[in-house]
């Protein structure tokens, strides 16, 4: 029992400590979000609190509306987003790493 409640702090100490590494080092230099950390962000409490329906209705994206989504990623947010400004809309998509846009 003392055996693995080491290894869950060691586990959680290091993922602590890369978190803030990254942290520390995108304040510095351009880096995209690491794909050891996406669980963090692709699950299904994090989808009721800030998911991409959320995220559109807080920011009352409305049809025929011109919208910028600046850090795209792998398509998260702008795939409603497209759909939530319909035909009349436009939707354009930055990110850091320039293949991303274009898999979009």
């Amino acid at each position: 029992m003392a055996r693995l409640f080491w290894i869950a702090l060691i586990g959680v100490f290091t993922l602590t400590l890369m978190i803030i590494g990254w942290r520390f080092l995108s304040r510095r230099y351009p880096l995209h979000c690491p794909a050891t950390i996406i669980w963090m962000l692709e699950n299904r409490i994090m989808e009721d609190v800030a998911g991409s329906e959320v995220l559109l209705k807080r920011a009352q994206i409305m049809p025929g509306m011109a919208v910028l989504d600046a850090g795209c990623g792998p398509g998260r947010v702008i795939v409603p987003l497209a759909a939530c400004v319909t035909a009349g809309g436009r939707v354009t998509a930055l990110d850091i790493r320039p293949e991303r846009p274009e898999r979009l």
